[in-house]
């Protein structure tokens, strides 16, 4: 017979704490997040831009294949990193209309992925279409409403931050 008596981790106990307090922070500092979410995402734009232009050459190199595609590539992400870090206007407007279009181009696949599902579960299909058409409505206000996007991104992380302490709680004991 294996014992199986859990002790309490205060380790994960003080995670939760944490995470759950600088989800407090979040959300009484809105603009400071959302200035340090630009930060981050500039950083791993240049990173993916130099990362890409590392892969072109090390496949021109092995293979002898030139893509001028990954060369542009590589070249813009560098470049919309830098404006990211060092214009926070563009940064911002940069970061909003991303979190716009992925919740458009997201629901416009779940739409198109609907007819699959159609013939398996009706329920479930328009429980897909309905969330889908929602959040293509959700994309498109924030498309055109970027300080909106904004304000839901800094949530988003917060929301993050606090169901990640709660859980590291739960775990603890």
């Amino acid at each position: 017979m294996v014992n199986s008596k859990k002790s309490f981790d205060p380790f994960s106990f003080v995670i939760g704490i944490l995470f759950i307090v600088v989800s407090f922070i979040v959300l009484r500092n809105p603009l400071p997040t959302f200035a340090a979410v630009i930060t981050v995402a500039g950083i791993v734009t240049i990173l993916f831009g130099l990362y890409k232009l590392f892969i072109y050459r090390r496949l021109y190199k092995i293979a002898g294949v030139s893509s001028f595609f990954l060369i542009i590539n590589g070249i813009l992400d560098f470049v919309f990193g830098v404006l990211m870090l060092f214009d926070f206007t563009f940064g911002s407007l940069f970061l909003t209309i991303n979190f716009a279009l992925f919740f458009i181009t997201d629901s416009l696949f779940e739409l198109w992925e609907s007819r699959f599902i159609h013939a398996n579960n009706n329920n479930y299909y328009w429980l897909i279409i309905v969330v889908a058409v929602l959040g293509l409505l959700i994309g498109i206000i924030l498309l055109f409403r970027p300080t909106f996007a904004a304000i839901s991104l800094v949530w988003m992380i917060a929301v993050y931050f606090m169901i990640y302490g709660i859980g590291s709680i739960i775990r603890s004991f």
